[in-house]
């Protein structure tokens, strides 16, 4: 196996993706997409592989092929089965502005966590630490409750202004009267 070996990956920080397991003889990879759109591995030509162990590198994307909610890639580095199990649970990732374009109403979750949540009364609700992905809508976990990202929730988004604004839902935050 050759990989192209870079001094610096940092940038590379935009998880899209976990290898599984090899597919097929010649080094075919699975991959557990994180992302909401699966055909964005058709559009890359490269992506930064972290293996499980040893050193970062780039990858160099030759084919995609869409197999129920998976993504199989080839990339140009792996040319054989052996190489491409020894990748399994590797993390796949992209810089940032290799990302897609958003809809207006749409947001990384990297822009969310650090974000401080308050009701439309001005109540503090905590930070966003982390948002989770569930199969009925994304929410947002802070140190006082979880907020489900649901229009009849979220009021606003103000990334400058470091504030989401909601409308809360009854039992949400019961140690703060909410």
């Amino acid at each position: 196996m050759t990989v192209d070996r870079e001094p610096s990956l940092d940038e590379w920080s935009v998880i899209v993706g976990r290898v599984g397991k090899p597919h097929g003889l010649h080094g075919e990879i699975s991959v557990v997409p994180i992302t909401d759109r699966i055909e964005r591995f058709a559009e890359l030509d490269v992506l930064a592989v972290f293996p499980p162990s040893g050193r970062p590198w780039i990858g160099h994307v030759e084919g995609f092929r869409p197999i129920k909610k998976r993504a199989h890639l080839t990339l140009r580095e792996i040319t054989d089965r052996e190489a491409a199990d020894e990748l399994r649970g590797a993390e796949l990732r992209i810089r940032p502005e290799m990302r897609y374009e958003l809809a207006e109403d749409e947001y990384w979750v990297d822009d969310l966590v650090g974000l401080e949540v308050v009701t439309e009364e001005g109540r503090p609700l905590g930070t966003v630490s982390e948002v989770l992905t569930l199969p009925a809508n994304d929410v947002l976990v802070t140190e006082h409750c979880l907020v489900p990202v649901l229009k009849d929730v979220l009021v606003s988004v103000d990334g400058e202004a470091g504030k989401i604004v909601i409308r809360p839902m009854e039992g949400m935050a019961p140690e703060l009267g909410i």
